[in-house]
């Protein structure tokens, strides 16, 4: 870990993969995540570092110190639409409506990305804007119809909207047997909420 490269964007970006499957495993150490943390006190400089360390803290649930983590990144790469992205699921967590221009800028740079236009649907919907929201949410279902997480965020937008049967639809689909995304507990209470 001690020899970390000096890259820049691109090189982020792949490594932003890697490291998300080493949180995602259930024996991550903690000691290396406090070694990152120091790691990115000696090197402040180090941007795959500081986009690895944001990472780790928005999975861990760490959503101040993960939004600070992006914040910096950002202050480098003010149009690196991946970092605007994780900084509005960090502002959507947290209940900031922040989290609206965020994912409006990142939108702007990656038009055509189903994670971020789910991203940005998300924080839509979350902030009362139903319509708007759900507009970008089927766009983003239409790019990427296999992510249990948009049809999610989908469902509950059309729920919060009255269309009640779509919703059920969307639901449906994802909680059949075998499926596992972050906010199933989540889509399993408004299926009991929504009935049959």
């Amino acid at each position: 870990f001690h020899h970390f490269p000096k890259v820049e964007t691109a090189e982020i970006h792949l490594a932003t993969g890697f490291q998300n499957a080493l949180y995602d495993h259930p024996a991550f150490p903690k000691a290396l995540m406090a070694e990152i943390e120091q790691w990115c006190r000696d090197n402040p400089d180090d941007a795959v570092a500081f986009r690895v360390l944001a990472d780790g803290r928005l999975r861990a649930g760490n959503l101040a110190a993960a939004r600070a983590s992006y914040e910096r990144l950002l202050q480098r790469y003010p149009d690196d639409a991946e970092v605007l992205n994780n900084l509005a699921q960090v502002a959507i967590r947290q209940g900031d409506k922040a989290a609206v221009d965020y994912a409006e800028r990142a939108s702007k740079l990656a038009k055509n990305n189903a994670a971020i236009l789910d991203t940005l649907g998300w924080a839509l919907v979350r902030n009362g804007s139903l319509d708007r929201g759900i507009g970008f949410l089927r766009d983003a279902r239409l790019r990427d119809a296999s992510s249990p997480d948009i049809r999610y965020h989908l469902a509950f937008g059309l729920a919060q909207a009255g269309r009640d049967a779509e919703a059920r639809s969307e639901l449906k689909e994802i909680l059949k047997e075998g499926v596992v995304f972050d906010e199933i507990d989540d889509a399993r209470k408004l299926q009991r909420t929504l009935g049959p």
